[in-house]
């Protein structure tokens, strides 16, 4: 299995190294928690490692602080702007009603479903999506110990 891993729309990455607990497994992820821990990723706060998998908290506002403008209407969903014009694609425009939580963002670090926030009302505020785990589409160190693991 290759490695899954998951965003849940908070601090916390998920990632799962296998579907069954197996001392290769287990390996795995210590090598990757501790490549993670060693390499001082600013804005990582915590790691919990498990057999098969771990999970990473970490400060978004550290991690994605690019500041971004929007010159469309006040009322268009957060989401929009989001994939149409800065070409973020990591929130998914799913129910577009805030019921499925795929469009989930960081909001002055609070998750937000970004489909029922309306720009007009995120102005001077901090946004984070998943796209801050690799700024300047380079793989960030986070990404780069996953990839080699």
């Amino acid at each position: 299995m290759k490695n899954r891993y998951s965003f849940g729309g908070d601090e916390h990455l998920f990632v799962e190294c296998d579907e069954n607990m197996s001392l290769e497994a287990f390996f795995k992820s210590l090598s990757m928690t501790n490549a993670v821990r060693d390499s001082g990723i600013a804005g990582v706060t915590e790691i919990c490692p498990a057999n098969p998998s771990f999970q990473i908290k970490f400060d978004p506002d550290v991690i994605n602080g690019e500041r971004q403008t929007s010159t469309r209407d006040p009322m268009t969903p957060l989401l929009a702007v989001l994939r149409d014009e800065f070409l973020l694609t990591g929130a998914k425009a799913v129910c577009r009603e805030g019921i499925c939580g795929a469009c989930t963002v960081h909001l002055d670090g609070q998750p937000v479903v970004s489909c029922q926030v309306p720009i007009e009302t995120i102005e001077g505020r901090d946004v984070c999506t998943v796209e801050s785990l690799a700024p300047a589409g380079e793989p960030s160190p986070l990404q780069q110990i996953m990839g080699t693991r």
